[in-house]
């Protein structure tokens, strides 16, 4: 009944051929996560902190990007401006 099943491959040709397909379909999404930045941007600069300006601009600072001094003037820009 199950001689000529799937022109001959037999049970471990078929799970080969599963397995091969399962391979490349979740290397093509893999390859298509890794080229599209995107999706990580965003994650990359919530992954420390809350994500508020605030927590971005104090993650600046302690990375060394700015200057106390810009710290102080963008930190009163922000709490300023959130009063408006």
């Amino acid at each position: 009944m199950f001689g000529n099943w799937c022109s001959g491959m037999g049970i471990g040709g078929v799970l080969l051929m599963v397995l091969l397909w399962v391979g490349l379909i979740a290397g093509a999404i893999w390859a298509i996560d890794r080229l599209l930045p995107s999706s990580r941007s965003l994650a990359d600069h919530t992954r420390d902190g809350d994500g508020t300006a605030q927590g971005i601009l104090d993650r600046r600072l302690a990375a060394g990007e700015i200057d106390v001094e810009t710290h102080q003037r963008l930190l009163a820009t922000l709490t300023t401006g959130a009063q408006r």
